[in-house]
């Protein structure tokens, strides 16, 4: 029978449709004391994939960034309110970011494989989790490989640099280290603004294939894998996200710009009947 991370013979462990993975409370994300972002304030379904959308400049990719910690190594950079994940509070104090990320991957716009070869782009981060039996790495890694699509276009050179491929197969092979870990949470911040329409189809595809199926490398029952995308691609979002939050930027009560989220919902209420007129006229390409 062959291995799949996405679908391992275990129990549910939780209902997804009766709470979410992660509720955002009031999350302000600043540099230098200026916020970036304001009292974010947004529930992420399980199991499903939420779009977040918005003009540049509204703080999309730094809410991202503050629920994976990486706002951590920013010099200046501050966050305040809390990101619960299954009652745990991410942007607490003492959280331990190597733990965290494990348990919340984080996809880039552009492709960052390691200098190294495809083998151990994935058995590498297994290897500093724990898994310490050289079979089961290479089973894992191939797993992954096969849950993205890339096995059959890899398995003969896993030997070779990652560098070597194209930067479809490089983000493919991103996601899948990012996903031989097994993580509860995705986020991916524009992971296809560096592609060619071609090599998006596949990421996009990919995406819908992964909705729903992994669970922890450490963990006994199935969990549903719950995904975060960052888009300017309105059509993107709308293919690809079953709900979608709409960002913008407004001026507070100190008169200066700051990005807001202003709606969210299912993402066809969201394009086809939006409550805010911002959202109304950027969907219609009248605004942002």
């Amino acid at each position: 029978m062959q291995l799949s991370i996405l679908n391992p013979t275990l129990t549910l462990a939780t209902d997804p449709e009766t709470e979410p993975l992660l509720r955002a409370c009031c999350v302000t994300v600043s540099y230098g004391g200026t916020p970036a972002v304001r009292d974010v304030e947004l529930d992420i379904a399980r199991g499903r994939i939420t779009a977040i959308i918005g003009p540049s400049g509204c703080g999309k990719s730094s809410f991202l960034a503050a629920l994976n910690r990486l706002t951590d190594l920013i010099p200046g950079c501050a966050v305040s309110g809390a990101a619960m994940l299954e009652g745990r509070d991410l942007l607490a104090p003492g959280v331990d970011p190597v733990a965290l990320r494990r348990r919340v991957g984080m996809i880039f716009q552009k492709p960052n494989p390691f200098a190294m070869s495809v083998r151990k782009n994935l058995e590498m981060p297994l290897k500093a989790n724990g898994v310490t039996g050289r079979g089961d790495r290479r089973d894992l890694a191939e797993a992954a490989l096969r849950d993205v699509g890339l096995w059959d276009e890899v398995s003969g050179r896993l030997n070779q640099s990652a560098l070597r491929l194209s930067g479809g197969q490089q983000q493919r092979l991103c996601i899948a280290r990012a996903v031989v870990l097994r993580p509860r949470l995705l986020l991916l911040d524009e992971p296809c603004s560096a592609l060619d329409p071609m090599a998006t189809q596949c990421i996009e595809e990919l995406l819908l294939s992964l909705r729903g199926g992994c669970c922890g490398l450490d963990s006994t029952t199935e969990e549903p894998l719950t995904q975060v995308v960052v888009t300017h691609n309105l059509a993107q979002a709308r293919r690809i996200a079953d709900d979608t939050a709409v960002f913008w930027v407004r001026r507070g009560v100190d008169a200066k710009p700051c990005g807001v989220m202003i709606e969210s919902g299912p993402t066809e209420r969201i394009f086809s009947a939006p409550e805010q007129e911002e959202t109304r006229r950027y969907v219609g390409g009248l605004q942002g």
